[in-house]
């Protein structure tokens, strides 16, 4: 009968969207690697950003967790100029790690006039976030969008605080760093 589909052949297309599937979640998770493996590179590659221009501007104050890396140098690294809004970052450039379950997956550019380029890459940023310090054991976190205002939360109070990057990603960082730390309070900051 033509209108009954064939047992053998719905087998066969279903075993090509298994395997396709599967390739493209092996690309996947190779792009994901190959973007933790540059942010890496960069840090590995970058200096304390005791000078940064943007965290001058910000009137905030450096912590071991961030670096600064030369343009120019970034751009050698990672094969191609960090843009933001059409415009190539120069000079001495903010590197913030973006971390996952304590993991480096990706970096975040910033520019000394506050722009920001993240590194190329699937979901990269998605749950991703940076902390002021170490996280052992914290009795709070404060969560907020971006670097300089969790900078600026953790001089005023001396709080370990988390940049989750954009005000999206805020319920992802909320749910990740309350499945690391159960017994932690965490304050997301408006």
């Amino acid at each position: 009968n033509g209108n009954r589909p064939n047992p053998a052949e719905l087998e066969r297309q279903r075993q090509a969207r298994e395997a396709k599937a599967a390739s493209e979640a092996e690309a996947f998770r190779q792009e994901q690697k190959r973007t933790a493996e540059i942010a890496a590179q960069l840090w590995q590659a970058a200096a304390p950003a005791n000078d940064n221009p943007y965290l001058e501007r910000k009137g905030v104050k450096p912590t071991d967790t961030l670096r600064q890396i030369d343009a120019a140098t970034a751009s050698g690294i990672m094969g191609y100029a960090p843009m933001a809004k059409g415009e190539a970052l120069t000079g001495n450039l903010l590197l913030v790690p973006i971390k996952r379950e304590g993991e480096l997956v990706s970096a975040e550019l910033i520019g000394a006039n506050g722009l920001k380029a993240a590194l190329y890459g699937p979901g990269t940023k998605a749950g991703g976030y940076w902390l002021t310090g170490k996280a052992n054991a914290p009795a709070a976190i404060l969560i907020g969008e971006g670097v300089a205002t969790a900078l600026s939360a953790n001089m005023a109070t001396g709080t370990l605080a988390a940049a989750a990057f954009s005000n999206t990603n805020l319920k992802n960082v909320t749910e990740a760093l309350c499945h690391q730390h159960p017994k932690t309070k965490l304050v997301i900051l408006a």
